[in-house]
Formats: structure tokens, C-alpha cells, sequence
């Protein structure tokens, strides 16, 4: 069984390498399908391409899966 309190936690402990702070979770259940979304602000380092926009690149992802 998928408990839905649990989700966005689970999500966050595996983002390898990747700062949990800059991340937003998303869960949400539609029937018996689970579906997440996370949304990373990938700050960039290099000087050079941080010089379009705020430096900050919002990546997302999402699955899904049935909820047994």
C-alpha cells in the first residue's frame, strides 16, 4: 500500500547530489493512480550562463503509478 503522507518525503530522500531545499513535491491520487511531480531550481555556477534571466532553470518530472 501506497500511504500518501509518505510520498513527497520518499521523493525528496532521493535526490542524489541535488539540495532538498531547492525542490517542490507535488502528490496527488486520482482513483488508484498516484502521481508526483518534483520541480528542481537548478542554480547555475558558471558566471557566463547566468547572465540570462535570474540564473535559475526550473526542472521538472513527473510519474505515475497505481495505488494498490
Amino acid at each position: 500500500l501506497v500511504e500518501m503522507a509518505n510520498v513527497a518525503p520518499t521523493a525528496l530522500s532521493h535526490l542524489a547530489g541535488l539540495r532538498p531545499d531547492r525542490a517542490q513535491v507535488t502528490a496527488t491520487l486520482n482513483n488508484d493512480q498516484v502521481q508526483v511531480e518534483v520541480i528542481y531550481q537548478f542554480e547555475f555556477i558558471t558566471p557566463f550562463l547566468s547572465q540570462w534571466g535570474d540564473g535559475v532553470l526550473n526542472l521538472s518530472a513527473s510519474a505515475s503509478m497505481r495505488r494498490y
